[in-house]
């Protein structure tokens, strides 16, 4: 099959194709990932269909770490491929592969979200902060349950008390999130909106936000949205698809590598709260200045725009 088979097609049905090849690619790794989770390591398929309820147990996690790289590699990595093949005679400029811009905006662009790590921490507390009026007072426990939920699998897979540990954890929650996530929102849901609206603000935001809501943690959504944000903006300034990738790699990375310092001691929880704290406030407005300055900075930069994704 040639690619670019819907290269010509009005950009709604090119929305609805890739929305169809998304749900079915989940569908059918999410069938593959836990035939292979059973087969591999013998799991029961009552454990397996109950979500693995027991995320304190090292061989649950292990099944869950599994299950977690096939269903990425079906949700975001295979079908954005795919997408891209079907939807450009040149998949890879199409993906926001085809330039590659001067060494200082790589510099700024990768490491933005590692100066603003004291501003996010104080928009995740001030998002955690956040009240449901009364009468939505079961809606806020649930997200609340989910977000502990969350917080707890995410502290599972980060556990480094095995050979490799630290390694295994970065490819899990660093490398593949951010190749899988950002060759599906910023290369391809971004480009699509941009080319339906031709308005690439609306489709940077709107891309954002589902970015965010996929995730399903209310009270992180903030943060992630502007990160989000971030990423496709970076797209649009650098056109370069490798930027989004790098920043959003680097962010995780931080994550994993501070979790496995704060659990042999050489850092202090406190770390995860710097710049949201009475004795830190400081550092989140020296964190807003440079965060400031760095991103105006690859705004002036990164002048390259990929002629494709903008109107």
């Amino acid at each position: 099959m040639a690619s670019g088979l819907f290269e010509n097609t009005t950009t709604p049905f090119r929305l609805l194709i890739s929305l169809v090849i998304i749900l079915g690619s989940f569908l059918v790794f999410s069938v593959i990932g836990t035939l292979l989770v059973m087969l591999v390591y013998g799991a029961d398929p009552v454990v397996v269909l109950e979500g693995f309820s027991d995320p304190d147990n090292p061989r649950i996690i292990d099944m869950l770490r599994f299950l977690q790289v096939v269903q990425s590699l079906g949700l975001f990595i295979i079908p954005s491929l795919l997408m891209a093949y079907l939807l450009s005679s040149k998949p890879g400029y199409f993906l926001g592969f085809g330039r590659c811009p001067r060494w200082p905006v790589w510099i700024s662009g990768g490491l933005v979200l590692i100066v603003a790590i004291p501003l996010i921490n104080v928009l995740a507390d001030w998002n955690m902060a956040v009240r449901f009026p009364d009468f939505l007072e079961g809606v806020e426990e649930w997200m609340r349950s989910r977000e502990e939920e969350a917080t707890r699998l995410t502290e599972a897979f980060l556990e480094f008390d095995r050979p490799g540990g630290l390694w295994i954890s970065l490819l899990i929650v660093a490398v593949i999130p951010a190749l899988g996530e950002e060759l599906l929102f910023r290369g391809v849901i971004q480009r699509l909106l941009t080319e339906w609206w031709r308005n690439i603000h609306a489709a940077v935001i709107v891309t954002a936000v589902l970015f965010s809501a996929l995730h399903l943690q209310f009270f992180g959504f903030v943060p992630r949205m502007l990160m989000g944000i971030w990423f496709g903006y970076l797209l649009v300034w650098s056109g370069t698809l490798w930027l989004p990738i790098l920043s959003h790699f680097l962010n995780n990375a931080v994550i994993v590598v501070f979790y496995f310092l704060m659990e042999r001691g050489v850092v202090s929880k406190d770390i995860e709260h710097i710049g949201a704290t009475a004795g830190s406030y400081w550092m989140g407005v020296l964190s807003v200045i440079l965060t400031g300055l760095m991103i105006w900075g690859v705004y002036r930069q990164g002048k390259g725009k990929n002629p494709e994704q903008i109107p």
